[in-house]
Order: C-alpha cells, then sequence, then structure tokens
C-alpha cells in the first residue's frame, strides 16, 4: 500500500471513529540498517535505509475545549492513550504512548503547546521487528505537532523561522 493509500484510509478511519475527518495527516517510516547495528554511537560505520512502511497519524483539534491528548490506534486490542496536558508530561500507561509523551514533553519543553487534539494512530511497521517502528511513531508525532502549531515555531532545537521550520 502507498503511502498516498495509507493517508486515504487513516483519514476515513478517523472520520468514523471521531465522527469527522482530520485536520492533519503525519507519517514517518520505518527503517532497516543495511550494515551497522548499534556501531553509530562507537564511532562505527552505519548504511541505514528508510523503507516502505510508516507510522501514519490523523488528527483534529477536539470539540470542545478539551486540554488533553487522546490517541487511538486502528489495531484491534490495542489500549487508547490520553495525556492530560494540564499536568507535566511523564511517562504512564498504556506503555507504547511513552514514545508520543516523550516527543510532546520535549516540544513542551521549547515552548511548543499544541493544545488538546483527538489523535488516530495506523502503522504498517512491524513492531519489534529490527524496523524502528518506535522511531517510526515519534517521528511522526513530532511532525505531526509541528503542522498543529505551523505558526508558532518548531519542537525542533534551534529558532524558529517564519514559517514554522527550523
Amino acid at each position: 500500500m502507498t503511502l498516498q493509500e495509507l493517508a486515504t484510509r487513516v483519514s476515513l478511519e478517523f472520520a468514523k471513529t471521531y465522527g469527522r475527518p482530520p485536520r492533519w495527516i503525519a507519517a514517518a517510516p520505518g527503517r532497516v540498517n543495511v550494515i551497522g547495528e548499534h556501531t553509530d554511537y562507537n564511532d562505527g560505520f552505519v548504511l541505514p535505509m528508510a523503507i516502505e512502511r510508516y507510522a501514519v497519524l490523523a488528527a483534529d483539534k477536539p470539540a470542545g475545549d478539551r486540554n488533553n491528548i487522546q490517541i487511538r490506534d486502528t489495531a484491534e486490542g490495542v489500549e487508547p492513550a490520553t495525556i492530560d496536558l494540564a499536568v507535566p508530561v511523564k511517562p504512564g500507561p498504556p506503555k507504547w504512548s511513552n514514545y508520543p509523551r516523550g516527543v510532546l514533553a520535549g516540544c513542551l519543553a521549547r515552548g511548543l503547546k499544541p493544545g488538546g487534539l483527538d489523535v488516530l494512530l495506523h502503522s504498517t511497521v512491524p513492531l519489534g521487528g529490527g524496523l524502528s517502528s518506535s522511531a517510526a511513531l515519534e517521528v511522526a508525532t513530532a511532525t505531526l505537532l509541528e503542522a498543529v502549531r505551523q505558526k508558532t515555531g518548531s519542537c525542533r532545537k534551534g529558532p524558529a523561522l517564519p514559517d514554522g521550520g527550523t
């Protein structure tokens, strides 16, 4: 399935789940290391490359004035996550939500305040297969949060540019 087909599928699933279309869709690929697993931080050579498997997030502002981020997964049996923005973001249940929580905490520390969101996650990156499914989720989360707050800055280090990039 192409990325465009995945985005369309996730958009339709978001509308079924939340009763309205998403305003934003963000995606990030999984990756494979052709050479060099765990050698990059030991001054070794690595050759990673993106694969055609993706973590895709669709999102919109929630109805009302809710100050939390609700993330649901399209996979069967995955517990949804609610991240309360009224308190400091810390690790919490469900365990998988600590990846987006970490990204969110970094963005909040840099002054990026996305406000409440309804989010739907769909991933085609196999879990536990060495294809960086957690990194894909984190990059998709950062991309989504930057899109949400495009006019006010970036999660990334460095000065924010007028278009929201760095």
